[in-house]
């Protein structure tokens, strides 16, 4: 929190300032004003969250100070300390908004008394603020709609994080790791918010997580926290770097329009298949990439994609493409030619997915060959296990729609499917998206409204009855769904 003291003594500001400082609740005193004047330059050019200002200093007072702040727009908490105990001073400083009125000479425990619970409402305000501005941002990203509205975005950059794991991870370990490093994320962004900083950060894909952190391009205190947060971000990457799960980051700085943002959202989407080339583990701007990639050939990026698609094939359990999806990998294998070291990356890449080997040398085309041959070899011989789990999960999907139809007029909560399964809530819903592209909830919805039509084309039903057997209280609301998914509302008494 930034502080700003308007006092017209000089002994005032001192004391003040030292008493802040002892009681360590991380506030920053950024200025001191001597008259109103001076105050009001001090917040127009510091943009403090909090000001101590006196009532009476020469030429305009306190309280005038505060009446010009609030018609020019300062958003500002205001203490006002004073050796005046009159009514009138009091009353119209709360009118002004004041958060306290303290008489001099106040003591280190008054000034702790106001400080603590201003402190406390300042934090919380900032979460709430970020939490605002990530409802925005994933309405808008989600919209397909161009009236939403759109969070302002001055200043900010993006981070996609993608999540690998190893042949050691259990299958609730993967699907558990995107929602862990989201709540991670978040529980870490919450320690640097300052200044106009928000923070957002939410799972865009199965296995990614994307971060943001935007604040207006003035705010330097803002700009600088935000670095930190990147910062640590990047920490939490390259330490996952010997882990059975890996994060691999990519992003991008000096975004300054909704525009721009959306632009670099859909490029990190696209370049995460980058990490099978150039390592796993590493924090890489997307506009230092663009430069690397100048170089390298067609046949090195098809590589890339082909073991996305091989990966996503054999994860996903789907036997006949993932036959295909080998030997594409292979005869890919022989195009890109002897670069090595990118060759290593995508053996390294492979191992740790795998559990295969790594190769000796990448040494001539003969070391591809070899590679490229084990690797076909080492996939048919894991195929009747990947057939089994493909089973598994198609049966899954099954059991979640049968759950659904048998429960269509009540509450479904997703805890509640994956204990009559036996699942981990994470691992349902990460299988049931995987396989059907659509989250357990969508898939409710559509199966609502199918039924819905179902009922309504019998004579005589009425829309009220029907939305409540469907399991909607609000008819309105399951109007809305009901136009958003046939394209016309529904018809019946």
């Amino acid at each position: 929190m930034r502080i700003v003291i308007a006092d017209d003594e000089h002994l005032v500001r001192f004391s003040l300032r030292s008493m802040i400082e002892e009681l360590h609740l991380g506030l920053t005193v950024v200025a001191e004003a001597t008259d109103g004047e001076s105050l009001l330059d001090a917040l127009a050019r510091f943009q403090p969250d909090l000001c101590f200002v006196d009532i009476r200093m020469p030429g305009l007072s306190g309280l005038g100070a505060m009446k010009k702040a609030g018609k020019v727009g300062h958003r500002v908490r205001w203490v006002i300390l004073t050796g005046h105990a009159e009514f009138d001073y009091a009353k119209e400083a709360l009118e002004l908004g004041a958060s306290a009125y303290l008489l001099k000479p106040a003591g280190p425990s008054q000034i702790s008394e106001v400080l603590m619970p201003l402190v406390k409402a300042f934090e919380k305000e900032k979460v709430e603020k970020s939490i605002r501005f990530g409802h925005v941002l994933l309405a808008a990203l989600g919209s397909p709609n161009s009236q939403v509205a759109v969070p302002r975005i001055s200043a900010a950059w993006l981070v996609s994080l993608r999540c690998d794991t190893g042949t050691e991870c259990t299958p609730q370990e993967r699907s558990d790791f995107p929602a862990q490093i989201l709540t991670q994320i978040r529980g870490t962004a919450q320690r640097f918010l300052a200044g106009t900083m928000v923070t957002a950060a939410w799972i865009s894909a199965p296995d990614q997580v994307q971060v943001t952190a935007s604040w207006d391009e003035a705010d330097r205190d803002a700009r600088s926290a935000s670095a930190h947060f990147k910062e640590v971000i990047a920490i939490l990457v390259k330490q996952s770097a010997s882990e059975p799960r890996r994060l691999t980051g990519f992003f991008v700085d000096a975004l300054t329009s909704w525009d721009a943002f959306r632009q670099a959202q859909h490029d990190l989407g696209r370049a995460v298949v980058l990490r099978i080339i150039f390592g796993t583990a590493g924090f890489y701007s997307l506009q230092v990439l663009g430069q690397r990639l100048a170089g390298l050939p067609e046949t090195l990026l098809a590589l890339a994609d082909k073991v996305e698609a091989f990966v996503y094939a054999r994860e996903c359990g789907e036997i006949p493409t993932l036959e295909a999806r080998v030997q594409d990998l292979r005869d890919a294998f022989a195009s890109v030619g002897t670069s090595t070291a990118y060759l290593e990356a995508v053996a390294r890449y492979l191992s740790f997915r795998m559990g295969l080997e790594l190769p000796t040398s990448f040494a001539g085309s003969d070391g591809i060959a070899i590679w490229a041959t084990g690797l076909v070899s080492a996939t048919r011989a894991e195929l009747p296990d990947l057939r089994r789990i493909a089973n598994f999960r198609s049966r899954v999907v099954e059991k979640v729609d049968q759950y659904l139809k048998q429960n269509l007029g009540v509450e479904v909560r997703v805890p509640d499917i994956a204990s009559a399964l036996g699942l981990s809530p994470n691992y349902l819903s990460s299988v049931y998206r995987r396989l059907t592209q659509n989250t357990i909830s969508e898939r409710l919805t559509v199966l609502r409204l199918d039924y819905s039509r179902e009922l309504l084309a019998r004579p005589e039903s009425q829309i009220k009855e029907v939305a409540a057997v469907v399991g909607y209280k609000s008819t309105r609301y399951f109007a809305r769904l009901y136009h958003k998914r046939f394209g016309h509302y529904p018809s019946g008494r």
